[in-house]
């Protein structure tokens, strides 16, 4: 029975039996293709897992580059700025905005230390040094100028601040500057008049260099030294610098007096310019730097000078004037030539002395023109020295005057020997120069002398 129903119902079901047969062939086909396919599939995994790993390095450091350049994006505004920082500072040293352009470097230094390792970094680092000795060199060459105290004072609070120079070497490196702008102003004055130029040098000293002390010491205290040169002679103290430099200014203000001072040919002038310089150093007196004393010497020097100038000038006059005279056959007439000859020498003296003390030259000295243009030419040269006679060399510009009037009497010798080999012919001509020589000797000289006394007597009062 139940064969009977397994056969009815293969009978009937016999299409499905045929469909499932060939649904398993081609299954069993099916997979048969499908594992010949995952075995190749199999060989292909090793370069697969390669190209991944390579893929996935790629990508890894696509997304890193795109999280930076997320990030960059987000701070571009900061970045901008750090990379804007040079050029800031370049504007600002350009309008002299100084306080600006040292605290962006000092954010530069800044940046250097806190990321030291980055290039853009030490990039600016490296234009912030270029841009910091552009600014000391402005800031030198503004020291260069005439300024006032608190321009100084803002000068040296920016070179503080740059830290390129220990304290003294600041203190130097001023002195310096400020020494080249008084030199540059000293070599622009004009010099071919040397009377103005020594009144405008000494004007420049009591005012410059009173202002240049004055600041240097407000500046710069007593006590603000380099305390980092703990050896004694790299200690400078505060007054080495500052008086090593106002002896070197002293030194060439005085060097200049005995250069241009010779050129100075009146007394008056020479006078004048001794009271200048002599206020000059009362006034640099009160800073501590009188030196008055110094200039006595050298303006007795040129007192000297410009006497033994003028004497000298008036014996080559007297010379010429003496070889170039024509004697007169006479000079009284000859009826009183003997009495000439008898009480001439008495009452010419008598005539010298009241011409020395009442001021003018006897008038019998104008029968002589040599004897006359000699006697004008030492008052001349006794006028310039009357303005500037100074006490402590009266011996010596004596013992100058003494020496003139034995150049005049051996120029007289000279010529009585020169006269002598003319012969006895000229007799009357040798009477006039003995009339002569008694002029010299009775009433020239003692004239002369009594007006050098009375120049004495009015220095003394």
């Amino acid at each position: 029975r139940i064969q009977r129903q397994l056969e009815e119902t293969a009978f009937r079901n016999y299409k499905a039996f045929v469909s499932t047969a060939e649904c398993i062939q081609k299954v069993g086909e099916g997979l048969s293709e499908i594992g010949q396919e995952l075995s190749s599939i199999h060989e292909g995994i090793p370069a697969i897992e390669k190209k991944s790993a390579r893929y996935e390095g790629v990508l890894s450091s696509q997304l890193d580059e795109q999280a930076h350049n997320k990030q960059l994006l987000a701070n571009s505004a900061q970045v901008l700025e750090i990379l804007e920082v040079t050029q800031l500072m370049e504007t600002c040293i350009r309008h002299g905005n100084y306080d600006e352009a040292l605290d962006l470097e000092a954010f530069i230094n800044k940046l250097t230390v806190l990321y030291p390792g980055v290039a853009i970094i030490q990039s600016l680092q490296q234009d912030s040094k270029a841009l910091s000795s552009t600014v000391e060199k402005q800031l030198f060459s503004r020291l260069r100028a005439n300024l006032q105290l608190p321009e100084c004072l803002r000068i040296v609070g920016y070179l503080r601040r740059m830290g390129h120079f220990t304290e003294n070497g600041l203190r130097e490196e001023y002195l310096r500057c400020r020494d080249t702008w008084f030199q540059q102003l000293a070599d622009d004055l004009p010099r071919h008049d040397h009377y103005s130029y020594i009144k405008r040098l000494t004007d420049y000293h009591r005012v410059h260099i009173f202002d240049i002390i004055m600041q240097y010491r407000a500046i710069f205290s007593e006590a603000g030294g380099d305390k980092r040169s703990s050896k004694p002679k790299q200690k400078f103290k505060y007054a080495d610098l500052l008086h090593a430099w106002a002896s070197r200014r002293i030194a060439f203000y005085l060097e200049e007096l005995r250069v241009h001072l010779p050129f100075i040919h009146e007394g008056a002038n020479l006078s004048s310019v001794f009271e200048h310089c002599m206020y000059c150093g009362m006034s640099l007196g009160r800073i501590g730097l009188d030196f008055r004393g110094l200039l006595v010497p050298v303006f007795e020097e040129a007192v000297r000078h410009l006497f033994q100038k003028h004497m000298k000038h008036a014996v080559g006059l007297f010379g010429g004037m003496l070889a170039s005279h024509k004697w007169p056959r006479d000079i009284a007439g000859s009826a009183g030539a003997g009495a000439d000859e008898v009480g001439g020498s008495t009452r010419d003296k008598n005539n010298g002395t009241a011409g020395a003390n009442g001021g003018g030259p006897p008038y019998s000295l104008m029968q002589h023109p040599p004897l006359a243009v000699l006697t004008n030419s030492v008052l001349a040269a006794f006028n310039e020295l009357r303005h500037c006679a100074p006490r402590a060399i009266q011996a010596s510009l004596t013992r100058d005057l003494e020496g003139v009037l034995r150049d005049v009497r051996e120029t007289c010798k000279w010529y009585a020997i020169m006269g002598g080999e003319a012969g006895d012919a000229l007799t009357v001509e040798k009477r006039g120069f003995k009339r002569f020589m008694v002029q010299l000797e009775d009433v020239a000289v003692p004239f002369i002398l009594g007006c050098w006394d009375r120049i004495w007597v009015r220095a003394d009062e």
